[in-house]
């Protein structure tokens, strides 16, 4: 899969924020998405060990609407950044990078464990996923970042809009009853309402969306294969 929008990633803090605010403004969330052309997603998520000297990365391709597992791909990478809020893109991305430029398949939405335009700039992980590959992406989190919200009503399926200085990038869903929400936004080339929609139908019996539960497993697999704990995955190492 190509990257049709590449840069530097090791940069100071500086010019990441600065490169943010330049990206963002190749965000798309007006657009609308035409679930008939959603097949192929790819979801991401990174786990890291208790050393915080390694991270695994999870991309786990599933059919949509069905939900059916395709195959997914493990990685391993060095910690070369400090985590910083609203910078987690340039720690984690290079990290599954090598595996999405590998992907032969046409995957036609990315589903990150992180924020889209439910950013400090406009461009969380998701949404800046989304640019450099020019696809359709989302995120969806377990904690909010930014933005204005009331937490929605306590039934399954109740939501809440989240607010960024008046204009509406994301909403709060209750996926489960009685459980603590998730805070989905878009991340490019779609509105928030298409995002909602997308999560809301791979919501199945848990608190998170099946793409990224199963996405999250992998790279929890990953830490524990190194860990010594379980067998049986494989794991590509990347160095950057």
């Amino acid at each position: 899969m190509d990257v049709k929008f590449s840069h530097i990633w090791n940069v100071s803090v500086e010019e990441a924020l600065q490169l943010q605010t330049t990206l963002s403004r190749l965000v798309d969330i007006q657009t609308p998405l035409h679930l008939d052309n959603i097949h192929l997603i790819a979801a991401i998520d990174v786990a890291y060990n208790r050393e915080n000297t390694e991270m695994f990365g999870a991309v786990v391709l599933m059919q949509f609407p069905e939900l059916k597992l395709l195959s997914n791909f493990v990685t391993r990478a060095p910690i070369v950044r400090p985590y910083l809020p609203g910078l987690l893109s340039f720690r984690e991305i290079p990290a599954i990078l090598p595996v999405l430029e590998k992907l032969s398949e046409p995957i036609d939405l990315f589903m990150c464990d992180a924020h889209g335009v439910a950013h400090p700039r406009g461009l969380g992980l998701a949404s800046h996923l989304g640019v450099l590959f020019d696809k359709p992406s989302i995120g969806c989190a377990k904690k909010p970042l930014v933005g204005d919200f009331i937490m929605p009503g306590e039934r399954k399926g109740s939501t809440s809009p989240i607010k960024l200085n008046d204009n509406l990038v994301g909403y709060v869903l209750r996926s489960r009853e009685n459980v603590k929400p998730i805070y989905i936004s878009p991340g490019h080339k779609l509105t928030p309402e298409d995002a909602l929609r997308v999560v809301e139908r791979c919501i199945r019996s848990y608190r998170i969306p099946e793409p990224l539960r199963v996405a999250h497993q992998m790279a929890n697999r990953a830490r524990r294969v190194m860990e010594g704990k379980v067998s049986g995955i494989r794991i590509e190492t990347f160095e950057e």
